[in-house]
């Protein structure tokens, strides 16, 4: 073989890989709805990151961390390391496909983006998330903004506290333990 014809087959060869990636970008993309971003941005769409976006995807309700994260996906067939995950989610909050919210113990926690979303709420006890889609959001933002010249991200505003179901446990707790 000439090294011309040589050189040919390796520009082929990787052309079809290329192509196989988009491909597998494209996949990912109607799957999970976390491919564009990625894509645009130049990052690599591993076996190992699909899973962790998927598992992400399964539990938009409450935020994760990076431990229950990774005990998900290495119990499925695409075991990933504790720092893979870590670094996939850092990346997937920073492009805007997964919201990070820290726990009062300093934690990160991570769920999936929503389109739409605005603040949200995030129960102390059991890690659920609420969006808080109302007026009064907004009317807080417009208020901070003509009073305090600071531009509220309605995006990434995170309010704590304890949802009903919780707080109903609490409430149920401290009668027995009054009894």
């Amino acid at each position: 073989m000439s090294p011309r014809c040589y050189l040919l087959s390796i520009v082929s060869a990787a052309c079809v890989r290329a192509a196989l990636l988009i491909e597998n970008e494209i996949d990912v993309q109607f799957q999970y709805g976390v491919g564009a971003v990625t894509a645009q941005r130049g990052t690599y769409r591993t076996k190992q990151r699909n899973a962790i976006a998927s598992y992400l995807a399964q539990s938009t309700e409450r935020y994760l961390s990076v431990d229950e994260v990774w005990t998900g996906v290495s119990a499925g067939s695409e075991g990933a390391g504790r720092s893979t995950v870590y670094r996939t989610l850092e990346a997937m909050s920073a492009d805007g496909t997964a919201l990070k919210a820290m726990s009062p113990n300093g934690e990160a926690r991570y769920r999936m983006a929503v389109d739409g979303a605005f603040a949200q709420l995030v129960c102390l006890d059991c890690g659920r998330a609420l969006s808080l889609d109302c007026t009064m959001v907004a009317d807080f933002a417009s208020h901070v903004l003509d009073r305090h010249g600071f531009k509220i991200d309605a995006t990434r505003t995170v309010l704590y506290g304890l949802c009903k179901e919780c707080r109903d446990i609490h409430l149920a707790n401290a009668s027995l333990e009054e009894a």
